[in-house]
């Protein structure tokens, strides 16, 4: 990719950034949202109606399922389309057909024709619902055979939710996320993910908890939608993952698949460097966190190294609870795509010290030069784990993985 492409997608990405009503705004959706979005994909003829989607929400692990289903489905020879909410660095890696990101020049073809829309005037969804209409025309047009689609917040009034009875809509978990949006109960959540279940789908769920499961049941008596529960004999979060997907590529395909390739999202605990080994998790709730540390035991993981920054507005003393304990060294820092949001890193480090009194603990503002700090101290044989923000892991992970590299690549992998 020259320097004039990425300047041509760079200012694309401005325009549509322009209509975000800000991180809280974009997800707070309503009927009358969805009735405006909709009016919107009617002038692209409704690209959304002539795809066949599998809709995924859930509090943890949706993204991991999307990518089990997604992968397990194209062991089929099938065309699968992705959607993953948020992305890491650049909005093409929520766009994907069997693995590979949309080019930025498809992008920049359906942008222009969205841009046309809307400068004859009529009304645009936000920021989020500009997205999901590139993807839309992107699918449709491909002919993808289905299209794993992941909520961004939510389910009844998300914006993915604008897509008919899907052939099958997954909900993984309930949990306390999010609560400025969906409420400080999880029977308040649970409705709102609900949301996704409609006539003529199947539902599956890997929630287990009966005041949960009862308004999942409610949910489908009211549609008519059969309703599996997967439960795993083994406890932890990553098998629980699996099973879920796999009972869905089941139903999906009639074929059950004994292994499943590996959930190839960046940033879930993705190995992105040996000697010294460094692990990127975006995990950025309690429940995402407890996944994260039972699987470092699970695997014998090791941790010489923590860089860790949260969201003031998450759990975040708790997270730190059941992370400072497994490091000697902790290095606190912050998002600086978010510095409004991030908590102050000096208040994290005095409380990791409180925790771990025999951690060495260190706090930076930037990021970067907290990165620099590990990259210096962090000797061959020791383990990094850098966590507690799915911003703060994207921000880092420029470090192995840039824009122009994922732009020009299309993958955020290692070619």
């Amino acid at each position: 990719m020259n320097k004039r492409q990425l300047n041509h997608y760079r200012q694309a990405i401005k325009y549509l950034e322009s209509f975000s009503g800000g991180h809280i705004k974009d997800y707070i959706n309503s009927p009358e949202k969805l009735y405006c979005f909709a009016d919107f994909l009617s002038h692209f003829d409704h690209p959304e109606r002539k795809i066949n989607f599998i809709h995924v929400a859930g509090t943890s692990g949706k993204g991991s399922v999307c990518s089990y289903i997604n992968n397990g489905l194209q062991k089929s020879n099938k065309k699968i389309g992705l959607y993953i909410s948020p992305h890491l660095n650049t909005a093409i890696e929520r766009i994907s057909i069997n693995n590979e990101y949309i080019a930025p020049q498809q992008f920049l073809h359906y942008y222009r024709k969205i841009k046309k829309i809307i400068d004859q005037g009529v009304k645009p969804p936000s920021y989020l619902g500009l997205l999901l209409t590139i993807g839309f025309l992107y699918w449709s047009e491909m002919k993808c055979d289905y299209v794993v689609l992941e909520t961004n917040v939510g389910g009844g009034n998300d914006f993915t939710n604008i897509i008919p009875a899907p052939v099958a809509s997954v909900i993984t978990n309930i949990g306390l996320d999010h609560q400025k949006l969906l409420g400080n109960s999880l029977s308040s959540i649970a409705h709102h993910k609900a949301g996704i279940i409609k006539g003529g789908s199947a539902f599956f769920t890997g929630e287990n908890r009966q005041q949960i499961l009862k308004i999942f049941t409610q949910q489908c008596q009211l549609h008519k939608v059969p309703m599996t529960v997967v439960r795993s004999s083994n406890k932890y979060f990553a098998s629980q993952n699996i099973a879920l997907a796999k009972e869905v590529i089941y139903y999906l395909t009639n074929r059950w698949i004994k292994t499943i390739i590996n959930c190839s999202l960046p940033a879930r605990q993705e190995i992105v460097q040996t000697n010294p080994l460094i692990m990127i998790d975006g995990a950025h709730n309690p429940d995402k966190v407890k996944a994260l540390v039972a699987n470092i035991k699970k695997n014998k993981i090791k941790p010489t190294f923590l860089i860790i920054g949260f969201s003031g507005n998450k759990n975040w003393p708790l997270m730190l609870k059941l992370l400072a304990p497994l490091a000697a060294n902790i290095i606190c820092t912050r998002s600086l795509l978010a510095p409004h949001a991030a908590q102050n890193p000096q208040i994290i480090a005095t409380l990791a010290q409180k925790i771990n009194r025999r951690a060495k603990v260190s706090y930076f503002w930037d990021n970067q030069t907290a990165l620099r700090f590990l990259l210096t101290n962090c000797h061959r044989h020791n383990t990094a784990i850098i966590t507690g923000s799915l911003y703060l892991a994207g921000e880092i992970r420029t470090h192995w993985f840039d824009e122009k590299y994922i732009l020009t690549h299309r993958t955020s992998f290692k070619v």
